[in-house]
């Protein structure tokens, strides 16, 4: 009876240790899951704050095009009216540059999300976060605007990016480089009037 109990006593404490084993595997993924989703909740409103600084400020609406054909159509109408009030044309420029910062920061915080989530049990996060960058580096700041402070900025000191940021948005830009190969970058914008102008728009390569 002795060793029958002995048994029965190991058996229990193995379905024991088994049991805990999957409470803890499953407390994992449901912790694991409900970061996922909060960083997703987190990540679109960083997006949705993008969007509502464009819509309250509409003179940089501009900068969240995507596309350069949306771009020149929102670029046009802002100009024709920022150019009604020449005194505003100073302003503009200094928050169109605070608002390309905003994207750049927002981007970076993206990168060292997707760096810091490699490994075995971020796979699914990490796959996301790859998927945000890419909007971020082959559709949003390919904006013919945003491009323009990423070229005239080799370091990104002044847009606010790290040196490992800056290579990888730099890098990641010029793999996604349209058919044409180039892409159109935008050195005016809508705010710098007529005879200020001393650098006209042209279509250039990331390298350039």
């Amino acid at each position: 009876m002795g060793d029958a109990w002995v048994i029965v006593e190991f058996w229990l404490k193995v379905i024991g240790a088994i049991g805990v084993f999957f409470a803890l595997i499953m407390t994992y993924r449901t912790h694991a899951e409900r970061a996922t989703f909060e960083m997703i909740d987190r990540l679109y409103s960083l997006c949705h704050t993008l969007e509502a600084h464009a819509l309250r400020d509409w003179y940089l609406a501009h900068l969240f095009c995507i596309g350069v054909t949306e771009y020149e159509q929102v670029k046009g109408r802002i100009k024709q009216q920022a150019h009604g009030d020449p005194s505003k044309l100073a302003e503009y420029l200094v928050k169109e540059k605070l608002y390309a910062i905003h994207v750049f920061v927002i981007y970076e915080q993206v990168y060292y999300q997707w760096v810091h989530s490699s490994g075995p049990f971020h796979r699914r996060r990490r796959r996301f976060l790859g998927e945000i960058l890419s909007y971020f580096t082959d559709r949003l700041i390919t904006n013919p605007r945003l491009l323009h402070f990423v070229q005239t900025d080799p370091t990104g000191a002044t847009i606010h990016l790290e040196q490992c940021s800056k290579a990888y948005l730099d890098s990641a830009i010029a793999r996604a480089v349209p058919a044409g190969g180039k892409w159109m970058v935008d050195h005016e914008g809508p705010f710098i009037a007529g005879e200020q102008k001393d650098t006209p728009n042209r279509s250039q390569s990331p390298s350039t």
